[in-house]
């Protein structure tokens, strides 16, 4: 069974930002998951990061390499990376925390499991 899911593809370059509305299984699995986001990862492949987005876990995936290859930060999606850690230690230093470097796919729902 397929159904609509929403992902935005969040760029270091924010004007670029793109949402979109794809057809998928309720649980996809790594090949069709790649098919979808891989090609938004400019030519990386997929790494899944789990995040707290509007109140509720969802899936990102980012570039594996993204970060040691010297992309551009994608403040955006480090944002977003962060935000659970941050909600829990509203004391800490987000800098402290890692980073999320080059495009990032960010779904409005769990798809890895």
């Amino acid at each position: 069974m397929t159904t609509s899911s929403t992902l935005v593809v969040l760029h270091p370059d924010a004007s670029k930002r793109a949402e979109k509305v794809v057809e998928m299984p309720l649980q996809p699995n790594l090949t069709k998951l790649r098919a979808i986001v891989e090609p938004h990862l400019d030519g990386q492949r997929l790494e899944h990061v789990a995040v707290l987005w509007n109140g509720k876990r969802c899936s990102m995936f980012v570039g594996e390499t993204s970060t040691i290859d010297g992309r551009p930060r994608n403040e955006e999606a480090t944002t977003v990376y962060r935000n659970n850690w941050m909600s829990s230690h509203p004391n800490d230093d987000p800098e402290d925390l890692p980073e999320i470097c080059g495009p990032a796919v960010l779904f409005h729902r769990n798809v890895w499991f």
